[in-house]
């Protein structure tokens, strides 16, 4: 992993962090101003967009569900990179995967500028 991988890594973990903790400011923190979150057919343009729709997540005292990078990818330079990786219900079985794209703010900063989270099939035995 390179020095911005890293960086991306500890992002990611601190991010879902942001919804195991309950913390909403927090979570709200890590999103660009621009930001689009896609969720089947549902497209979230934009910061507020995406705080008005994810308040709700954060109501109940316990998360609705938890998610951990698995793949940190980050251009050469630095720029941008993306994380995936999958999402567990509060059981810990996994219900999804999720892709998130994030932009270097420098001095260790990544906001996120794209997320899709996609339902997830396990395989058939």
């Amino acid at each position: 992993m390179n020095q911005y991988e890293i960086e991306v890594t500890k992002t990611e973990e601190a991010f879902a962090k942001s919804m195991a903790s309950r913390n909403f400011s927090d979570f709200c923190s890590y999103l660009d101003e621009d930001c689009i979150f896609l969720n089947g057919s549902n497209v979230l343009r934009g910061r507020i967009a995406v705080e008005d729709a994810w308040q709700a997540y954060f109501t109940a005292d316990a998360a609705p569900f938890s998610w951990k990078p698995e793949t940190v990818i980050a251009q050469e330079g630095g720029e941008t990179a993306m994380s995936t990786g999958p999402v567990f219900d509060p059981h810990g079985t996994r219900i999804a995967g999720y892709t998130s794209i994030w932009k270097n703010y420098g001095n260790g900063i990544w906001r996120i500028i794209f997320d899709k989270g996609e339902t997830w099939y396990p395989e058939s035995g």
